[in-house]
């Protein structure tokens, strides 16, 4: 019988206790063999919250740390950092695959799927495997569970979107990002970390299997932390071109006009939907509603 296939998350991280939690148990429960997590705070408490659970390693992300990858931690660029993290836990790994992920981001198999089969299954010259996002949003039903939009074809985001639809048909209906992330497999010849996929020294994309909500797997994407927390990162990711171009510039010219009404508009336009744009969402599939259960996740490891 063969063994079943180990993976490994990498990530870095400066987040709340609650959201590291949630980060850990998720996946620990979803059958990762170990997680890496480097703390951008080197002095972060989560360490210690953490010191109990032999399956997670905690990198102190010190100067030290910096100067021995040849980063300027100050000079760079947030992308840059998370991808010379991402290759550094690469390497380090001694599991069959690795998983680089944000802090944000949840790994999920559904129902009678399991990502260590998954990986098990995979061909042999099967290098990355990518699962799309599904992304967290607010419906107007009022359930405290979390929804999740999943990404939209051109007529499925004008449908839902109406009259915002141009502003978002560009990522496919989603906030953030619409690629999901990767599985990589250990041993590859030399390669650059990408956000999403990874790179050959020549710069082709390598990507050997997508898959999304038809095959079962999902990455859950909890972009929207809340509308304060948008709106104190809004000029930041609006002036280094954090959106698409022509939401970028619309957001832009919102805040031009300082109307702070205008600018909270727009966030519940991008982050949630109406009671129509609930109802057209669940009539062409496109929410995903599974009930997730995080305190009794959680209350396994904490």
């Amino acid at each position: 019988m063969t063994d079943r296939a180990s993976w490994a998350i990498v990530t870095i991280a400066r987040e709340p206790p609650d959201v590291i939690r949630r980060f850990v148990a998720w996946h620990l429960d979803q059958g990762a063999s170990r997680i890496l997590i480097h703390f951008d705070d080197p002095d972060d408490p989560c360490i210690e919250m953490l010191s109990h659970l032999p399956q997670v390693e905690s990198v102190r992300c010190t100067p030290e740390f910096w100067a021995a990858l040849g980063i300027s931690r100050e000079k760079r660029r947030m992308n840059f950092i998370q991808n010379a993290v991402r290759k550094h836990g690469y390497d380090r790994a001694g599991e069959a695959w690795v998983l680089p992920l944000d802090a944000d981001e949840l790994m999920l198999a559904g129902p009678g799927r399991s990502i260590s089969q998954l990986l098990t299954a995979a061909p042999e010259d099967a290098r990355v495997i990518q699962v799309r996002p599904a992304e967290v949003v607010t419906l107007a039903d009022g359930d405290e569970r979390d929804a999740f939009r999943v990404p939209m074809n051109r007529e499925e985001c004008r449908r839902v979107y109406g009259d915002f639809w141009q502003f978002m048909v560009r990522n496919q209906g989603l906030a953030g990002h619409n690629a999901g992330k990767s599985f990589v497999r250990t041993g590859l010849a030399p390669f650059r970390m990408r956000p999403h996929w990874i790179e050959a020294p020549g710069g082709e994309r390598i990507i050997d299997r997508v898959l999304d909500r038809n095959d079962g797997f999902y990455l859950l994407h909890y972009v929207d932390s809340g509308y304060d927390d948008w709106r104190r990162k809004l000029e930041y990711r609006v002036r280094l071109k954090g959106y698409r171009p022509r939401l970028r510039e619309r957001l832009g010219d919102v805040l031009e006009r300082g109307d702070e009404a205008e600018i909270r508009r727009h966030y519940g336009l991008m982050h949630s939907f109406d009671a129509r744009q609930t109802e057209t969402a669940r009539d062409l599939g496109l929410l995903f509603e599974p009930g997730l259960a995080f305190e009794e996740v959680v209350a396994r490891y904490f």
